[in-house]
């Protein structure tokens, strides 16, 4: 089983997720809790991200040239496009 906790992923067996879980980790094969197969962030807040996760997070949501914006422009338009 594969799990992630904010750009930490991990293999580990099934029956030790709940221990995991309790950490805040999330199972990748869990279409309901893995925000990769939602296409939204996720745990991580917008402000927290660096400048490249922005630009690829945009990228993802058909948001282009966004390669001369700074941090602040980035997240304007992100939680202008409904990102959280």
């Amino acid at each position: 089983m594969v799990i992630i906790k904010e750009n930490v992923e991990r293999i580990i067996n099934e029956k030790d997720y709940p221990l995991y879980q309790k950490k805040g980790y999330t199972s990748l094969d869990d279409k309901d809790n893995n925000p990769k197969k939602q296409g939204e962030v996720g745990q991580k807040s917008l402000k927290k991200m660096t400048v490249p996760e922005l630009k690829t997070i945009a990228e993802e949501k058909g948001i282009e040239n966004t390669e001369s914006l700074t941090k602040a422009e980035l997240l304007k338009v992100l939680e202008e496009n409904g990102c959280n």
